[in-house]
């Protein structure tokens, strides 16, 4: 756990602005970095509360337009929440936004960055699932259609077979 994290001692509250700059200068970096370390690629909102009492949520890209924490909280800009959710390319499916959005329910910084990544975790073992339901190669399709089943498959419209030697188990992009 890095040493940065603010430490939240008994009476005082952090809110998701304190936790997320210890570890990032923009919400843009935020997302990044969880998009890019993270297999589905995940999308990453936040719910903002603006000083006028407006409320938006910002999500991926749109996230670099609202510059820096320090510039955010100099404009009076809270982050009142996190979302996380995917699609999974090559179908229509999308995996359920998880959200986290009371900073209070935490007592700890590592607390809130073990729920946090509790949530991409979970969307990703969701996402990867919906990839192995449905992206099987012309192999995996073949090894399916000699399985006694209720339809034929065709690449690409198929469950991942495990074992593939074409594609090793990983399926193949739609």
């Amino acid at each position: 756990m890095p040493s940065n994290l603010p430490p939240i001692h008994e009476g005082e509250s952090l809110s998701f602005s304190d936790l997320l700059e210890a570890r990032y200068t923009s919400p843009y970096e935020f997302y990044r970095t969880t998009y890019k370390y993270t297999d589905c690629g995940p999308s990453v909102g936040l719910h903002l509360q603006h000083p006028n009492g407006d409320r938006e949520w910002v999500y991926c890209d749109s996230l670099h337009r609202l510059g820096s924490f320090a510039q955010m909280s100099e404009a009076g800009v809270e982050v009142g929440g996190l979302l996380v959710s995917s699609i999974v390319e090559g179908t229509d499916a999308e995996v359920p936004a998880r959200t986290l959005e009371d900073v209070s329910a935490f007592v700890d910084a590592a607390a809130f960055w073990e729920a946090w990544e509790a949530l991409v975790a979970a969307v990703d073992a969701d996402a990867d699932s919906i990839w192995k339901d449905t992206h099987g190669c012309e192999d995996c399709a073949a090894h399916w259609n000699e399985q006694p089943s209720h339809r034929a498959y065709e690449a690409g419209d198929c469950p991942v077979w495990d074992e593939c030697p074409a594609c090793s188990g990983h399926g193949e992009a739609v």
